[in-house]
């Protein structure tokens, strides 16, 4: 059995804040991206921002999207944010080849691996005070890639020019006896800084779930 990881890359930023009292609206799917809205794209955002939209999240389709989506947000930021991924109906026999995609933020060498975490594993711990601390959260199991090098520093991506994407599939075998249900899934970038790799950014995903973000 192995895990799948996916990643996506984009939606609200963590400091875009909702005033519950003064409600907003935001549409969450609108293919922008689409050449169908390329004449007249600033009119019709404008059109939105006068009906009360105030920030749309553009969703891709498939890896060959990818480019076109960040394209189009990078015109209008602050208003258009990406959300990068795959749609169901574009789920083909190639989905292993479009799972794990990163976005470089500068131009460096790059690195990506992915760590299984598993939560409420049982196991007595030495001057435990409480009982609830011999439950343990986020313990590591196995990792991505065939040598502990790899599992640390990654498999790698090559160099990537800022803003630039890059796939990459990663395989995590399971065992039997581990609880599924409470897995998730680190991913790990690194960039190189004279002559070693560094973590360049994280993030945790939940099995069978998303999680958006866009680095800066």
């Amino acid at each position: 059995m192995a895990i799948a990881v996916y990643c996506s890359v984009g939606a609200l930023p963590l400091n875009y804040k909702l005033d519950i009292l003064n409600p907003q609206m935001i549409d969450t799917h609108c293919h922008i991206d689409d050449p169908q809205y390329a004449e007249d794209l600033s009119a019709f955002l404008e059109d939105q921002k006068t009906s009360g939209v105030e920030a749309i999240l553009v969703p891709g389709v498939e890896a060959s999207t990818t480019q076109d989506v960040l394209d189009v947000c990078a015109k209008y930021p602050g208003y258009l944010y990406p959300a990068l991924g795959l749609h169901p109906e574009n789920v083909k026999e190639d989905w292993r080849e479009q799972l794990a995609t990163i976005k470089a933020a500068v131009d460096n060498n790059y690195r990506v691996t992915a760590w299984l975490l598993e939560d409420g594993i049982e196991a007595e711990q030495d001057g435990a005070t409480a009982e609830w601390m011999h439950t343990h959260e986020n313990a590591l199991r196995p990792f991505s890639g065939t040598s502990l090098n790899m599992g640390v520093y990654g498999e790698r991506l090559g160099d990537l020019k800022a803003g630039q994407t890059a796939e990459k599939v990663l395989t995590i075998a399971v065992e039997e006896g581990w609880k599924a249900e409470n897995y998730k899934v680190l991913v790990i970038a690194n960039a190189s800084v004279e002559g070693r790799y560094d973590l360049a950014n994280c993030i945790i995903c939940p099995i069978g779930g998303t999680v958006s973000y866009d680095y800066k």
